[in-house]
């Protein structure tokens, strides 16, 4: 029997190899962004309007990764996946942390800014968070939690692309006590 918040899972690998590679590339910096994100709202107040910023920074950097180029969810975890959740990573709460991040931009409003100085077309886009957003969304998440499983897809992340980049290093035993 799995232990709570564990079970198997089949990782999709793209048709496409570099798809998979460049899917790898891409997320490992996300999950980086979304450790320093957890990071540094751990050390605000839970009621600022910056730790709500930076939760919400930290959802969106986490779940990116694992939607497609509409924002929609992937059907199934990505090449890295199961060798994240060999790593210990917990995958209720990766659920959790994806849902949260399409519930938190299903309820903000994107904004359309226009470039300064830029008198062309060109408009930036951002998201308006609701003020009550950001207390709901601190009070479903542990972020000791948040911060070891965005660590652990990270890990993860980078340990899939040396198998990449050396093909014979599953079979090398490594010491890891």
């Amino acid at each position: 029997m799995e232990p709570k918040g564990r079970t198997k899972i089949q990782s999709i690998i793209a048709p496409n190899p570099q798809q998979s590679l460049v899917r790898l590339l891409n997320s490992t910096p996300d999950f980086a962004a979304a450790v320093d994100f957890v990071s540094r709202a751990r050390r605000c107040r839970q009621s600022t309007i910056k730790h709500a910023a930076l939760l919400l920074g930290a959802l969106l950097s986490y779940s990116r990764p694992f939607k497609d180029h509409d924002g929609c969810a992937l059907s199934q975890i990505p090449v890295f996946g199961a060798l994240a959740t060999d790593l210990g990573a917990d995958l209720q709460l990766h659920d959790r942390i994806v849902r949260l991040s399409m519930q938190a931009l299903a309820s903000s409003q994107r904004l359309y800014m226009q470039a300064a100085g830029n008198h062309s077309s060109c408009k930036l886009q951002s998201y308006w968070l609701a003020d009550r957003l950001g207390p709901t969304l601190a009070g479903q998440l542990d972020l000791e939690a948040f911060e070891r499983i965005a660590n652990l897809m990270r890990v993860a992340c980078v340990l899939t692309l040396a198998e990449i980049g050396d093909p014979h290093r599953r079979h090398r035993t490594v010491n890891l006590q």
